[in-house]
């Protein structure tokens, strides 16, 4: 979740009127880890309107984004993934889907790069694995579509910018690197494959 306050990062805080907000921080660092979505979301909200009194302006001036929309806003990256292999994956269709409006999923995925930034990024995961395998023998324009992109071409670019080298070029790696049928287990092959891998 993107507090409408993430541009403040490193600003000292008053002394005075600020006990509230410094005891919610410490009550979360020792209980953060066991918090579901739901409550992450409602913590989230909760500093951003003690952040805000601090310092006497209000988060939903700051972002746009009502404070009781952030439980709805939460749901966002799951009706996201949910959705990758859409090609009609839009805003509005995530919108619709977490009863926001558009402007908000707009300025809630700008400090990110955008939403469509987002939506591709999140799609090169799949097909980065569909090529690690060596099992999988379909073509670079069909694990390209199956994994939202409406183009073998916007794929190609997108993981060229991404990973440094054309889909091809990658399971030209993984092949010669041994990920393919015929696996070598020496220690360079090995080296090979996870460079290509983190890469």
């Amino acid at each position: 979740m993107v507090s409408p306050f993430i541009n403040l990062h490193g600003l000292v805080l008053p002394a005075s009127g600020n006990a509230l907000f410094r005891d919610l921080l410490q009550s979360l660092a020792r209980t953060g880890a066991t918090t579901g979505d739901r409550t992450e979301a409602t913590a989230t909200a909760t500093l951003d309107a003690l952040l805000g009194t601090t310092l006497g302006v209000s988060a939903g001036n700051v972002s746009g984004m009502p404070l009781f929309d952030a439980a709805k806003r939460s749901q966002m990256p799951g009706s996201i993934e949910a959705n990758l292999a859409r090609l009609d994956l839009t805003a509005e269709l995530i919108a619709l889907r977490t009863g926001v409006s558009r402007s908000v999923l707009y300025r809630m995925f700008e400090p990110l790069g955008g939403f469509a930034t987002r939506v591709r990024h999140r799609r090169l995961h799949p097909m980065r694995r569909a090529l690690s395998r060596g099992d999988d023998v379909r073509s670079i324009r069909e694990v390209a579509w199956t994994s939202g992109f409406t183009s073998a071409s916007h794929a190609n670019r997108s993981f060229r910018e991404a990973f440094g080298m054309t889909p091809g070029e990658f399971r030209l790696c993984i092949v010669v690197a041994g990920a393919g049928p015929a696996r070598d287990a020496s220690p360079k092959a090995s080296f090979k494959r996870w460079f290509v891998e983190v890469r």
